[in-house]
């Protein structure tokens, strides 16, 4: 499982990146959304790298969970860079595997990614009698299709 979670994170990082220079290419006089979630924040507000990362510890910071933060250990980190539209950190922790954060909010981890993955896919399968096409919307990371693809009858 760890090999496809580690192909998981990639894709995810690959659609991170390419998906932005992919949509300007395609639609050259559209500009990002500054009413977006990413964008609402002011720039200042954003939470750098060293913010995030102190004495090997990183921490969640995310306004929409107040008296709760989640840190983890950081072993490494694989990487760090700011798009057009988000803070975009990688980096292996001693317990929870590869970790992916955007704008200093944890979307998966190699640990627990499957838990969502599996119940968003497994449950609406099973419970179809004859369930032949699948409409994935978002799953940049691939877990959904990934889960989706262990049942032959799709």
């Amino acid at each position: 499982m760890r090999g496809l979670g580690a192909i998981a994170l990639a894709l995810t990082l690959t659609l991170t990146l390419t998906l932005p220079l992919t949509l300007a290419r395609a639609f050259p006089n559209s500009k990002p959304n500054p009413k977006s979630p990413a964008r609402m924040a002011d720039a200042a507000a954003a939470p750098a790298a060293p913010e995030l990362i102190r004495d090997g510890w990183f921490s969640e910071a995310e306004a929409m969970w107040p008296g709760q933060r989640m840190s983890l250990q950081v072993e490494e980190v694989l990487f760090r860079e700011r798009s057009d539209f988000q803070d975009i950190l990688v980096f292996r922790s001693s317990t929870y595997g590869t970790v992916l954060v955007l704008d200093g909010v944890i979307q998966l981890t190699e640990r627990d990614e499957y838990a969502y993955q599996e119940m968003i896919a497994h449950i609406p399968l099973y419970s179809h009698p004859e369930p032949k096409k699948v409409l994935i919307v978002g799953g940049g990371d691939g877990g959904v299709l990934r889960e989706v693809a262990r049942h032959a009858c799709v």
